[in-house]
């Protein structure tokens, strides 16, 4: 199967998710982003990381991140905006009293195991990677806004295969992105 019609599957298995629960899912929307916006899938990262330290953040701190990777541009600049503005409406993130102020909102929605293999698969396909470490899903701060319990026990077999290397228990996806 080539890549582009095995992640056809990967959001058509998203909007089956969807329609089972059958009222907004925020891990469903924000693994949708992640998976098919890499800008929106850094800057995730980057606020991810900024919230183990500190939960208030600028903008200017990100965008200077964000500088790094993408150059210091006005579409830059907007996309960032755009991407805040999105995680704001999505209540993720709130905006301080001052306007380049935002804070993190301490929500952690605990996901279902379900959502958390559709998650593991969404960032898999965010780091453009084919396998990837419980233990760097686990830590990931693309997901700061969940609380994601993935293990032996909860992975499914029938999705992904794993192999143990040293202390690490290394995920590959049965049927890339199925």
């Amino acid at each position: 199967m080539d890549a582009t019609k095995n992640k056809d599957v990967f959001f058509e298995t998203s909007i089956q998710l969807h329609q089972e629960i059958d009222a907004f899912s925020l891990p469903i929307h924000w693994g949708m982003l992640i998976a098919k916006k890499p800008f929106f899938a850094e800057v995730a990262r980057i606020i991810g990381r900024q919230a183990r330290l500190n939960d208030a953040f600028t903008f200017s701190q990100v965008f200077r991140r964000m500088s790094m990777l993408y150059g210091e541009t006005q579409a830059t600049s907007r996309a960032l905006s755009a991407v805040l503005r999105t995680m704001a409406e999505l209540g993720v993130i709130d905006r301080s009293n001052k306007p380049t102020s935002y804070s993190v909102v301490p929500m952690q929605e605990k996901v279902s195991n379900h959502i958390a293999n559709w998650l593991t698969t969404a960032a898999m396909i965010s780091l453009n990677k084919v396998s990837i470490s419980i233990d760097e899903v686990l830590a990931d701060q693309v997901f700061f806004p969940f609380q994601i319990d993935i293990n032996l026990n909860t992975l499914d077999a029938s999705t992904f295969e794993y192999l143990q290397q040293g202390n690490s228990i290394v995920v590959f996806k049965r049927n890339l992105y199925s």
